[in-house]
């Protein structure tokens, strides 16, 4: 569910270390309530905030936000100050960021995989 990245062991590590939280739709058209999950967010190792993903069909509701906020919620919770990296070129994460009203670095964070990507790391406001 998180396209692009190619270590689902890591994701299962995270699901595990109880660090990534899911959006359930209800479709009552069954007998039975069927709880459909619509998209992710998770918090990384590092405790940075990501992995978020909404599936296109729930895309335009919302869920972004609600789980970001979420994930947000939970760091500070555990008294962390709340951030994440997005990948240069992810505009669709950049306007979720402008449109909740967080800041972004002013300065560019590298960190390496197989290959180098650039991401820009972006703050909660104090």
């Amino acid at each position: 569910m998180y396209p692009g990245f190619d270590n689902p062991d890591y994701i299962v590590d995270r699901i595990e270390a109880g660090a990534v939280y899911g959006a359930f739709l209800s479709d009552n058209t069954a007998d039975d309530t069927i709880n459909i999950l619509a998209g992710i967010i998770g918090i990384h190792e590092e405790g940075s905030i990501g992995m978020l993903y909404v599936k296109p069909q729930y895309r335009h509701q919302k869920l972004a936000t609600a789980l970001e906020t979420y994930a947000f919620n939970r760091a500070l919770e555990n008294g962390w100050i709340p951030y994440g990296q997005i990948i240069v070129g992810n505009e669709a994460s950049m306007k979720l960021q402008e449109r909740m009203g967080l800041h972004f670095s002013k300065s560019s964070v590298y960190w390496m995989a197989n290959n180098i990507i650039i991401g820009h790391t972006v703050r909660c406001e104090q």
